[in-house]
């Protein structure tokens, strides 16, 4: 056999595994400017999928570099193959990933898929763009509104960016009106803020709405300003249910037996991941964060009703109504299908011939603001039989209700 028979026969062989002749250089190519990858196969779509294998595997290696000497610095857990697969492919997903395509005299199709090493760079600089940009919105929600809730999600958020990011990099932040916090590092500053937001946020028990089903109504701070918005899970002593802190209030409702009534513990999980919000890159990022998870828990105090104080038990319709927590929306509901149910009728003052006996419900856009009791020409709390001030109720529409036998 001719020594050009046995080269065309290694050239075949190289040809069918998708491996493409080694050149220098491509024409107009060149490697300080472009990432390219080759492939070379009898079908079209497989020397694209092989173009595209090669030119990853050319950036998953100087992404792997950048990533290792990111954790060398911060002493970080990553998954380093983990976290440049990810990247990587976040990059090969860009629009500027560019085709050329030739048909060599053998019959093959021979692709080359190649990235302007600018367009990584700028892709790059707008990930650092906007994780500073999630933690300044974060900054303002803490300072201005305390919407913890969003404000934890953007920190994550721009954690997650993160760890898609190749470089050290470091932030400011304010978590109040006082000296801003300098942070050298993205994961361990961020990380340092949950801790310190934690440490700040108190669930503060003031008052027993049903003593006989447990239902404590908390108030909510953080270092002593009213949280607007925070989710949360709890143990109810029956299984993990979800709650809403809304202007500085929660209320939470427990299902002990009167034999296990006293003073317990209860761990807060509070939510920062809402991650079916995530987009297909964070939802990758946030897979590596499991095994070293943000701080996310909080302990607080169930305590024993003060029995000593004077209250009255509530009909059951009321109580169903009280239990829905603070929203507007789902008060209103709760009323609407017990009319439906006949077990109460609404109506303002003027729709009943007396209000002797009837119950006033004054609701405002955060829920429920108080319940009275009309009595003996008397307006009173529902709740303790105390005389109330109306006046304290100004402006705001009472909805009257009348409980069925």
């Amino acid at each position: 056999m001719s020594r050009t028979h046995w080269l065309w026969l290694i050239a075949l062989v190289v040809h069918s595994t998708g491996i493409a002749p080694l050149e220098a250089q491509e024409e107009g190519l060149p490697d300080s400017l472009y990432y390219i990858g080759v492939g070379v196969e009898r079908n079209l779509d497989n020397a694209r999928s092989s173009a595209l294998n090669a030119l990853s595997q050319e950036i998953q290696v100087l992404i792997s570099s950048s990533f290792e000497n990111r954790t060398a610095e911060t002493n970080a857990r990553l998954d380093q193959t983990t976290v440049s697969r990810v990247v990587t492919r976040s990059i090969t997903e860009l629009k500027d990933v560019k085709e050329r395509m030739i048909t060599t005299p053998q019959g093959f199709y021979r692709v080359v898929k190649y990235l302007p090493k600018s367009a990584v760079k700028r892709m790059f600089e707008l990930r650092r763009s906007r994780i500073l940009e999630l933690i300044a919105i974060a900054e303002r929600e803490l300072q201005e509104s305390l919407h913890l809730s969003s404000a934890l999600k953007n920190l994550y958020r721009a954690l997650l960016l993160g760890r898609l990011y190749p470089d050290t990099l470091g932030f400011s932040m304010r978590l109040d009106e006082g000296s801003a916090l300098h942070f050298k590092n993205l994961e361990m500053g961020i990380r340092n803020i949950f801790e310190r937001l934690f440490r700040g946020l108190t669930f503060k028990p003031e008052r027993a709405i049903d003593d006989e089903a447990i239902v404590w109504e908390y108030k909510v701070t953080l270092d002593n300003r009213p949280v607007a918005a925070l989710h949360y899970e709890y143990y109810d002593a029956m299984g993990q249910t979800e709650a809403d802190v809304k202007d500085g209030k929660t209320r939470m409702t427990f299902f002990y037996s009167k034999e296990e009534s006293r003073e317990r513990e209860v761990i807060l999980a509070i939510e920062y991941r809402y991650a079916d919000e995530m987009d297909e890159l964070t939802r990758a990022a946030d897979s590596l964060m499991q095994a070293a998870a943000l701080p996310n828990k909080i302990s607080i105090i169930l305590p024993v009703a003060d029995r000593a104080k004077p209250t009255i038990s509530l009909p059951l319709e009321l109580r169903l109504v009280l239990d829905v927590g603070n929203s507007f929306e789902a008060v209103r509901s709760r009323l609407d299908s017990l009319v439906r149910k006949s077990r109460i009728v609404l109506g303002s003052a003027g729709e009943f011939e007396s209000l002797e006996g009837l119950y006033g419900l004054i609701l405002g856009p955060e829920g429920v603001i108080g319940l009275v009791q009309y009595k003996g020409k008397r307006t009173l709390d529902a709740a303790t039989g105390v005389e109330v001030d109306m006046r304290k109720f100004g402006g705001k529409k009472i909805t009257w209700i009348e409980v069925l036998k």
